[in-house]
């Protein structure tokens, strides 16, 4: 079961080619750029699939994105259950994006706490997601 966890949770589901704050000389200014995350990851645990659509950057609004966030939406669900508690939020830069990676402990996957991933593009458009296990987090870029 694990290996099958691990292969179906190193997803990368972009959508074109997802603690501490982001500074602001890399943030429109008047964006909250946590609360922000925060609520899309809550649409994405409440799967709001068309909330985050919209959330998209407008190339990416298509059919093909809000079928992958409800098969992703679905999977996290089933495998690893209901997010119980927080370990870390944080702001990276990845692939000179910044992504905002929310690591939870959820209600089925007891392993190891499981890693949310936006990435979002300069306009604060999610241009992606990821979700893996935490021992998973994929190379951020050097400072």
């Amino acid at each position: 079961m694990r290996n099958y966890f691990r292969a179906a949770l190193t997803l990368i589901i972009a959508a074109s080619p997802a603690a501490a704050q982001t500074p602001a000389a890399v943030r429109p200014a008047g964006i909250d750029s946590m609360a922000l995350a925060r609520k899309w990851t809550k649409w994405f645990y409440d799967g709001s699939v068309d909330s985050l659509v919209a959330a998209h950057e407008a190339g990416a609004r298509t059919p093909e994105l809000k079928q992958s966030l409800e098969r992703n939406y679905l999977q996290l669900t089933s495998i690893g259950g209901a997010e119980v508690g927080v370990v870390e939020e944080k702001f990276v830069k990845r692939n000179g994006n910044t992504q905002y990676w929310r690591t939870a402990n959820f209600t089925e996957f007891k392993a190891e706490p499981l890693m949310l991933r936006w990435a979002v593009n300069k306009n604060w458009e999610i241009i992606g997601i990821g979700l893996n296990p935490a021992s998973q987090a994929p190379p951020i870029d050097k400072p």
